[in-house]
């Protein structure tokens, strides 16, 4: 087994500065985002933080193949995510509509996740499926506020344009994003996002996602190169 090439937020930073990057807007991709919370059955959960911290918090975890990673879906405002086609959509209403338990307790959260996984994504080489919170979809464009977000309304939903920077990264390079796991380059491999916020936020999207998510309108050169 290989074993991945891991990343601290600090080395990426240094990374950032010295290697060529990308700035790319994101377009007009859609997700769709079930909100899953106060769900019973979830159960104390050890995951790393973005910083590489170890935390506990309650909820349920499982794997997403395309990353390569755990996913820690919070029982206080936890989200799942997929990317958005109309035949996805439909996949997703229906279970949802012959299943109007599959959100309530975290065994049935489970199956639905399998469902998602081995019926919905399954026109990319690995399944893709994610999670997040209400406070980050509240902030997408033309989101509810996060106190309209409730459990089981499904909505569509994209980014913000808001410009990010991208540094391209080899097969099985492995990096602390935001999952409960490090998330690992796979095949053709992937793009670290730097998102422009206070401090730095780094997450991990493959190569092919990021082509099919983000528009680039600027590549930048180092200012500085010292062969790292």
């Amino acid at each position: 087994m290989v074993v991945p090439n891991t990343f601290s937020a600090n080395e990426l930073l240094e990374r950032f500065n010295i290697r060529p990057t990308l700035k790319a807007i994101p377009n007009d991709l859609k997700r769709i985002i079930i909100p899953v919370f106060g769900f019973s059955g979830a159960t104390s959960c050890k995951y790393e933080d973005r910083n590489g911290k170890i935390k506990t918090g309650t909820g349920i975890t499982f794997f997403n193949p395309k990353d390569n990673s755990l996913q820690f879906l919070k029982q206080k405002d936890g989200c799942l995510i997929l990317y958005d086609n109309p035949k996805r959509r439909v996949k997703v209403s229906r279970y949802l509509k012959k299943h109007p338990n599959a959100l309530q307790t975290a065994e049935n959260i489970q199956k639905f996740i399998r469902y998602i996984k081995e019926n919905v994504v399954t026109d990319s080489e690995s399944a893709d499926l994610w999670t997040t919170d209400t406070t980050f979809v509240s902030k997408l464009k033309n989101a509810p506020e996060k106190e309209e977000i409730k459990s089981g309304k499904t909505v569509v939903l994209e980014k913000k344009q808001t410009p990010v920077e991208a540094l391209y990264v080899s097969e099985n390079t492995s990096i602390q994003g935001p999952a409960a796991s490090p998330q690992i380059a796979g095949k053709g491999g992937a793009y670290i996002i730097k998102e422009a916020t206070k401090q730095p936020y780094f997450h991990m999207i493959q190569k092919k996602e990021f082509k099919k998510a983000y528009k680039i309108i600027q590549k930048i050169k180092p200012e500085k190169n010292n062969g790292i």
